[in-house]
This record gives structure tokens, C-alpha cells and sequence, in this order.
């Protein structure tokens, strides 16, 4: 009776009405068989009526179909798949939300659905490893940042990487993925890459310095960026420095110039680790090699590397202040270039008085100079908190001194 009511209703009722009368029986199909709720006998006719509303020609009524499912695990399942597949103002809210909704239906509405559908689909709780990468591969780049500030989602490096190779430049993406908690080494590498990329363009475009500085000043900050990312990942594990090499030859970031960068900031993982990959030799025979840098094994195994032999010197140097200085910071503190350790392999070298060096030694002096930049900026920084830190106040503490007098006579 209650269904034939409501054929009868929508004949005649406008959008809104048909609207409302399509979620009251979704709400009343749901709760079948309950207080309140259809007797179950009509609940077949019902299906039926509700699925009849899918060819309503109002969006307002399918979307308040959608509404009403949306959430639901135990929706009609046919329906919930044809509404999914609606336009987006009605599919919203079932791509985001319905249980009901496999991977691979996901996905097939993500490749075809618009910009507010992909990211209906991003913002999903728990999305799918699958459906992120899909996603990473084709979605356009409003839903790629839904993506990435999605915390739930299942986005693994590999997803993130191909997100930044089609939409690096967007600085709102950029963003989004930095702020994502555990993000991988190559990760942040790539995505300062793109950033070093963007303001190099941007300096030039506004004519503050030329062409070739901006070049330089960006692939110098780049460089050394690069190669704090490293540091930490590679100090975690053996095999977490691997792997950050493997990254960076990927890249052609793994240069000379940035693992003498490295080994001057107090890393030696990285050059072992990077000395094991490009001369095909075990991480540990590597290590012993290093160890012994002034005899012929490393030499070998440099030049096996494919280093260019006018650095050897400097890398000799270099592992010489390490082993005369050791750690130049703090247990758990981020390793950054010293300038103890820059200025010490400068001597050795001048002192060694190296013909042709002057290109060597001219790089090592923009170190020395960048390391004693960083180091006076960080002192005063510190002495700016320190002066800024609110004062111990210290009360004074009364004394009864003829009291105290008293009873030091007594005891003794």
C-alpha cells in the first residue's frame, strides 16, 4: 500500500517533493523488517521504486537517493554502483563514503569521473594502495592534492614520485606532500628538486640575478639539501643508505661534489654506500676500504667508481679530518657541513701543493665559507633564544639566623 502511495505521489510532486518522498523510502527500505520501518513484504516493491527514481530526470532527487545510501552497507547494491556513476554533485558522497565500493570500481569511476569525483574519491578513509596509484597516474592535480592531504590514504613512494613527475611544479602539491608524516628520502629529494627548480625559473623571470648565478645558487642549495635528506636516511641503516643512493644515481644527483659535500658535513655511510653501488662490491669490503683511505684499496676502488682522480686527494683529506676530529655533532643532531672539518681538509690540501687544483680548491673554499655561515647563523640564533628566554626568578629565602645559631649549638 505505502509503495503504490508513493507512485501514485510522484506523478504529480515537483523535484523537491519527489526528493523528499525518494529519501523517506530509502530511509524506510533500510530499516525494513524494524519499528518504524517498511514491513518486509513490501520491501521488494520498494527496491523497485527506489531503483525507478534512477531515471529521474532531477539531480536533486538522485543526489538525495545518494544521501541516504551513501553510508549504509546494507544499501542496494545496484543502486549504490548506478549512482556512483552519476554526475559528480550526485556520485560525491557515495565515491567518498560508501563501503560498498570495491577497488576496481574505484578506480573505473576515477578514470572517468571529473576534478570533484577524483577527489570525492581522494579523500576516502583508508583509500587503497591500488586506487592511489591510479589515482597518482591519471587523476588531475586538484584530486592529487586531496590525495596527499588524505592521511589515511594508503600512498606509497612510488605513487608520490609519479604525482610529482606530472604535477611537480604546482607549488599547492609540493605542499601537500611535504606535509605528510613519514615521508621517504626520495621523496623529499624529488620535492626539492621541484622546488629548486621553480624559484631558479622565478628569480630569473624577475631579472634579480642572471641566468648562470640563479643556475648556480639553486644547484648549490639544491645539492646541499640533497644531501642533508641523504644523511639522515643513510645514518638509519646500511640498507636505508642503499637506498638512497640508488635514488640519487636514478636522478643524477649522486656526483662527486655531493658526496665530498657529505663527507665534509661528518656522513661517511653515504661515500661507503655510493663506493658499494658504483663499483658492483660489497657494502662491507667497501667500509674496510674506507676505513684504510690512504692505501691503495681505496684508491682502487675509487677509480672503480668511475671518480674523476683529481678529487682523490680531496676525499683523502677530508677522511683524514674525519678520523683526527671524529663525530662534529651531537648523537641524534642533523649532520650539516662543518666548517672545522672544511677548513682542515683545505690545509692538508694546500699543503700537499697540488698542481691544477685551483678549480678543487675554489669549490672547497665556498664550502669553508657556507659551513662558516651556517655555524655563525646558528650561534646567533642561539644567543637570540637565550637572550628572548624569560628570567629565573629567584626568591630570596629568609633566614632566622639566632634560630640557626641556637640550634648549632646544640648539636654540638
Amino acid at each position: 500500500m505505502l509503495v503504490r502511495q508513493f507512485f501514485a505521489f510522484i506523478q504529480t510532486a515537483g523535484a523537491a517533493g519527489r526528493a523528499q518522498a525518494g529519501a523517506a523510502l530509502a530511509r524506510a527500505w533500510l530499516a525494513a523488517g524494524t519499528p518504524g520501518g517498511l514491513p518486509e513484504d513490501e520491501s521488494a516493491e520498494a527496491e523497485l521504486a527506489l531503483t525507478s527514481l534512477l531515471d529521474d530526470g532531477s539531480p536533486e532527487v538522485r543526489r538525495a537517493l545518494a544521501q541516504e545510501f551513501a553510508s549504509s552497507p546494507h544499501a542496494p547494491r545496484h543502486i549504490v554502483s548506478a549512482l556512483a556513476g552519476d554526475q559528480s554533485d550526485v556520485s560525491a558522497c557515495i565515491l567518498n563514503r560508501s563501503p560498498l565500493l570495491g577497488a576496481a570500481e574505484l578506480i573505473d569511476c576515477a578514470q572517468i569521473g571529473d576534478a570533484y569525483a577524483q577527489a570525492a574519491i581522494a579523500l576516502r578513509p583508508g583509500l587503497p594502495r591500488a586506487v592511489c596509484a591510479a589515482l597518482a597516474a591519471s587523476a588531475c592535480c586538484e584530486a592529487l592534492v586531496a590525495l596527499a592531504v588524505n592521511e589515511t590514504a594508503e600512498l606509497d613512494e612510488s605513487a608520490m614520485q609519479t604525482m610529482l613527475a606530472r604535477f611537480g611544479a604546482d607549488g599547492e602539491l609540493r605542499e601537500a606532500l611535504l606535509a605528510r608524516s613519514g615521508l621517504a628520502a626520495g621523496v623529499r629529494c624529488a620535492l626539492l628538486k621541484e622546488t629548486a627548480g621553480a624559484l631558479e625559473s622565478f628569480v630569473a623571470a624577475c631579472g634579480w640575478m642572471a641566468p648562470e648565478r640563479a643556475a648556480r645558487a639553486t644547484r648549490e642549495a639544491r645539492e646541499a639539501g640533497v644531501i642533508e635528506i641523504a644523511a639522515k636516511a643513510s645514518l638509519q641503516s646500511p640498507r636505508a643508505a642503499s637506498a638512497i643512493v640508488s635514488y640519487l644515481r636514478s636522478e643524477g644527483l649522486l656526483t662527486p661534489a655531493a658526496l665530498l659535500r657529505a663527507l665534509l658535513s661528518g656522513n661517511r655511510s653515504l661515500l661507503v654506500a655510493a663506493l658499494a653501488d658504483l663499483s658492483a662490491m660489497p657494502a662491507e669490503r667497501a667500509a674496510g676500504l674506507t676505513r684504510a683511505w690512504s692505501g691503495p684499496g681505496f684508491a682502487a676502488i675509487y677509480e672503480k667508481a668511475g671518480m674523476p682522480s683529481l678529487l682523490l686527494p680531496a676525499f683523502r683529506a677530508a677522511l683524514s679530518a674525519q678520523d683526527e676530529y671524529g663525530l662534529v655533532y651531537a648523537p641524534g643532531q642533523q649532520p650539516r657541513l662543518s666548517h672545522l672539518l672544511t677548513s682542515r681538509t683545505l690545509q692538508t690540501l694546500n699543503s700537499l701543493q697540488i698542481p691544477d687544483f685551483s678549480s678543487v680548491s675554489g669549490m672547497l673554499q665556498r664550502l669553508s665559507a657556507e659551513a662558516a655561515r651556517d655555524e655563525a647563523r646558528r650561534m646567533s640564533e642561539s644567543l637570540v633564544q637565550e637572550a628572548l628566554a624569560p628570567p629565573v626568578d629567584i626568591q630570596p629565602v629568609e633566614i632566622d639566623l639566632e634560630a640557626l645559631e641556637a640550634e648549632i649549638l646544640a648539636a654540638a
